[in-house]
């Protein structure tokens, strides 16, 4: 299955990357017909520079509670206890300028665990319970993890703050510490209808899948809302750059 998961990634990533690409919903299929598992990757174009100024981490923790909370028909541990039989799993991943929802599952359970994963995405419930959980998380990721737990990660992280100094690249995605607890879960929903649109949305699959499941996706995918086309910012030079005194 990783092999899957890199072939889409890099489909995926390519297609982020070209430039002449409308930033409009489009599909990428990979068919492989001896394979056993369906993977789907839907990838929206705002990733953590969408963050409002301020309230740095929201789109990290905008796709987290998709993925951590339940929908208008199941609660998260009701999700979880129908996945387990069918060996299936999803996760969402933020970057600077996309973020992508994975969903990977055996061919023989795809009608079962469409109807889950159509939900997820299309009618998260954004439960207040599931709000605070997720929020203390990325909080305490934000206040203590990424100072404790790894030396190489967060001299990453000082370092990109300081490549991106004075553009809304800076910030770590999982945000600031005063970011995250401005967090509200009016916030998430206000984000979630304004960001996660069809017009914002890749469709990639792969894996061995019928005409008809692509079909079905792609028509439930287009009651997003339509939304505004989001272009990405432009990155700003530094007003000085930060060189040696002697040079």
């Amino acid at each position: 299955m990783k092999k899957y998961l890199i072939l889409l990634a890099l489909i995926l990533g390519f297609a982020a990357c070209t430039d002449n690409s409308p930033l409009v919903r489009n599909t990428i299929e990979l068919p492989l017909p001896n394979a056993n598992k369906i993977v789907v990757k839907l990838m929206f174009h705002n990733g953590s520079i969408s963050d409002p100024e301020g309230k740095e981490g929201l789109t990290y923790m905008t796709a987290n509670l998709i993925t951590q909370g339940g929908t208008r028909e199941m609660s998260y541990n009701d999700i979880q206890d129908a996945l387990y039989p069918m060996a299936a799993g999803y996760f969402s991943s933020v970057d600077k300028e996309v973020t992508i929802f994975t969903f990977s599952f055996h061919q023989d359970f795809s009608e079962d665990f469409y109807p889950i994963m159509r939900d997820i995405i299309l009618t998260p419930s954004f439960e207040e319970s599931d709000f605070n959980r997720v929020k203390l998380n990325q909080q305490n990721y934000v206040d203590q993890v990424i100072r404790a737990s790894s030396d190489e990660e967060y001299s990453k992280k000082a370092l990109e703050d300081l490549l991106f100094r004075r553009t809304n690249y800076q910030h770590m995605k999982q945000g600031k510490s005063e970011s995250v607890k401005n967090l509200s879960l009016q916030d998430v929903k206000d984000h979630y209808a304004g960001y996660f649109t069809q017009n914002n949305l890749w469709i990639g699959i792969a894996g061995n899948y019928t005409s008809g499941f692509i079909s079905r996706l792609q028509s439930d995918m287009q009651k997003l809302p339509a939304g505004k086309l989001k272009l990405l910012p432009r990155i700003m030079p530094l007003v000085r750059p930060f060189l040696p005194a002697s040079l």
